[in-house]
């Protein structure tokens, strides 16, 4: 078992860095994060991040999806700018699309092979982020994903078991926002009560106003997106990129235990 004692952080694209390299990548310093479940959009970031990826490359690739092997690397660079990496001692769990009931799962997976951490960072999530558990030959699928991307493909999944998640998250999606939301807040006390049952001190850090029927005990740090927001809700990405020491900073002033 590892005997290191870290502050880990559980949450979404918030905690990844998500698009902060999009200046590099597109050579234009005013770039905003666009909605790129737009095919039209989609497309050209792929071309641009594969273009960046061979350039950047030393070495000759020889691989079949060029596209995705400059997305991942894309994603890791990222998550390598983003704020949790200014926090010493910091283990960074967040990824694209998480749930609460994500975070649950992957807090109790960490704690079969690790020490207690010193402190959990919860983040809070989009209001797009789905997640149902599937059941599937004797096997506990936790599947998630945001909504602008459900018929997208995917290759983390069973066909079968996605297929399934699919459908029922399009079933649940009729019952309405206030469903989602009792859904959210119940995966949310899941997973606090896990942590106390192991007495874990933690922390809720809310950058989305709309997650604030969740608790009141949080540390609201909307301002950060905000600055980085523009007027049609785009991410400025270049301001993105300089506020994420930003906010490490405040995390350590305000959250962090000593």
């Amino acid at each position: 078992m590892n005997n290191f004692s870290p502050i880990i952080i559980i949450g979404d694209c918030v905690a990844t860095g998500t698009d902060v390299l999009l200046p590099e990548i597109t050579g234009n310093k005013e770039c905003l994060a666009t909605d790129i479940a737009d095919e039209s959009v989609a497309t050209t970031m792929v071309k641009d991040v594969s273009k960046w990826f061979l350039k950047n490359n030393k070495s000759k690739v020889h691989v079949n999806d060029i596209s995705g092997l400059a997305n991942t690397l894309k994603l890791q660079k990222e998550k390598s700018l983003a704020w949790p990496s200014h926090i010493p001692e910091c283990v960074n769990l967040a990824v694209a699309g998480e749930t609460f009931q994500g975070m649950h799962k992957k807090i109790k997976e960490y704690l079969k092979s690790n020490t207690k951490p010193k402190q959990v960072l919860i983040t809070c999530i989009s209001s797009t982020h789905r997640c149902v558990v599937i059941n599937h030959k004797s096997q506990k699928y936790v599947v998630k994903r945001d909504l602008n991307f459900l018929e997208k493909t995917q290759k983390i999944w069973p066909k079968v078991v996605y297929d399934q998640f699919v459908e029922k998250t399009k079933q649940q999606e009729n019952y309405g926002e206030e469903y989602q939301k009792r859904k959210h807040q119940k995966s949310f006390i899941m997973l606090t009560k896990l942590l106390d049952k192991e007495n874990i001190q933690y922390e809720f850090l809310m950058f989305r106003k709309y997650n604030a029927y969740l608790t009141e005990k949080r540390h609201d740090f909307t301002m950060f997106p905000n600055w980085y927001t523009d007027s049609s809700g785009n991410h400025m990405c270049s301001r993105k990129l300089i506020a994420q020491e930003e906010i490490a900073s405040h995390i350590k002033d305000t959250v962090i235990t000593t």
